[in-house]
């Protein structure tokens, strides 16, 4: 049976054919779970899937390539980067710091420390509050957040799409070339 306070990691999913292996190495307090693929790899690999379950307050550091990823239901803080796909968050975090090289980011979150950066695609964050650092080179940026202290944000080809309040002495930077 498994007890309540001590704190579980459950990893289930369907590893690609050509994954060489999942290495799952750590302890309590930083667990990493890696696919490994062949050296020789290029080009088109199998799809892999992981479904991970961890503590609710769980910080995160999340690395991906040519794939997707998805947060939820989590309040621990978060670092996720995805080359070449989307990066989609709906969490309890206070702090998330996001980016992704082609593909959208989503954040959902209460978040009063905010980074999101993306190169070719589109940011949307809401209810974010406090701190935020945005920036896209080729894609919209839609902010729909609480109150601000500080906002830098930035769009060199799309549009900024913003609905939020500033703090008594907050400041606002928005560029979109």
């Amino acid at each position: 049976a498994l007890h309540p306070a001590v704190p579980f990691i459950f990893v289930t999913g369907t590893l690609g054919e050509d994954v060489e292996k999942l290495d799952i190495s750590g302890d309590a307090q930083n667990l990493s779970i890696v696919v490994r693929y062949p050296n020789r790899m290029h080009g088109h690999v199998d799809e892999t899937e992981l479904q991970l379950r961890v503590p609710a307050r769980a910080q995160l550091s999340l690395d991906a390539v040519s794939a997707d990823i998805s947060v939820t239901d989590t309040s621990g803080s978060i670092d996720a980067k995805s080359v070449s796909g989307d990066v989609q968050l709906v969490v309890g975090s206070g702090e998330i710091k996001a980016s992704t090289v082609s593909g959208d980011l989503s954040v959902k979150a209460p978040a009063y420390k905010t980074s999101l950066n993306s190169v070719s695609g589109d940011l949307t964050a809401i209810g974010v509050r406090g701190a935020i650092t945005a920036d896209t080179v080729s894609g919209d940026l839609s902010l729909d957040g609480g109150a601000f202290k500080t906002l830098k944000l930035q769009s060199v080809s799309g549009d900024l799409q913003l609905k939020l309040g500033l703090e008594d002495g907050g400041t606002l930077s928005a560029e979109t070339l």
